[in-house]
């Protein structure tokens, strides 16, 4: 194995461009490779959730929750801010902001992650 990396780097430096497409072959075997895992689970969770008008259309929420407490996640967050405006009595529509974590492990398998951005939501209330 040692002799083989030593022959490569020493081809490299003779012919660094056909060094180049002989990596990028080796990486696009390796990442075009078809992976898969399905992992379940479930969090209990408590949350808190407000609106407040502006005036007659427009108004503001926002909504927290936390949960998870080493039940499924470790624990997971989510925050959602939003101006909104109720069109009609039944039709609303909001633009906002949203932040979500999560934090799993179980077994070797390890979800953490944190995503957030602009939500822009429509809706009918019944």
């Amino acid at each position: 194995m040692k002799l083989r990396l030593l022959r490569f780097i020493r081809d490299a430096r003779q012919n660094p461009i056909t060094a180049q497409q002989r990596i990028a072959s080796i990486l696009r075997r390796q990442l075009n490779g078809a992976h898969g895992l399905t992992e379940y689970w479930a969090d209990p969770y408590i949350g808190v959730g407000g609106r407040y008008k502006l005036n007659k259309a427009f108004y503001v929420t926002g909504k927290v929750d936390v949960g998870g407490f080493d039940v499924g996640s470790i624990v997971t967050v989510q925050a959602y801010a939003a101006l909104g405006c109720q069109v009609t009595r039944s039709i609303y529509s909001e633009l906002g902001f949203r932040y979500l974590y999560d934090d799993y492990d179980s077994g070797g398998y390890l979800y953490k992650v944190s995503t957030y951005g602009p939500q822009i939501t429509a809706g009918i209330q019944f």
